[in-house]
């Protein structure tokens, strides 16, 4: 996957403590988990090694496409114009799947926060 995106990505199997997600696996369940000085901010577990994948894969683009809008911002639009595009891009390069499954979830948070652009205030 990182061959894909130009990138490379660590993948933690314990805390640091730092921010970054480490998994955890138990019998069959696999966890995506969040921690930062000690204290434990975020868990998803399943069974699904296509949605741990999917989880793992999305902090990645989310972190890339950040980076890309951060250098490509347009004065008066709103950045996740082009932050979302980006990790749209970056998801299908990976897996077609996750590419819709992306989009449902930015049409989520569109839907409650939609877009403002400057002129649009």
């Amino acid at each position: 996957m990182c061959d894909k995106l130009g990138h490379e990505w660590p993948l933690y199997a314990v805390p640091r403590h730092d921010g970054s997600p480490h998994v955890e696996v138990s019998g069959d369940q696999l966890s995506y988990v969040v921690t930062e000085r000690g204290s434990e901010f975020e868990r998803r577990t399943t069974t699904s090694q296509d949605d741990l994948l999917y989880w793992l894969t999305s902090d990645m683009v989310f972190s890339l496409a950040g980076h890309y809008e951060l250098n490509h911002r347009e004065a008066g639009r709103d950045f996740r114009r082009i932050m979302f595009a980006r990790e749209l891009e970056l998801m299908g390069r990976i897996n077609p799947a996750w590419r819709e499954r992306k989009e449902a979830e930015i049409l989520d948070i569109l839907a409650r926060h939609p877009y403002r652009d400057e002129n649009e205030a």
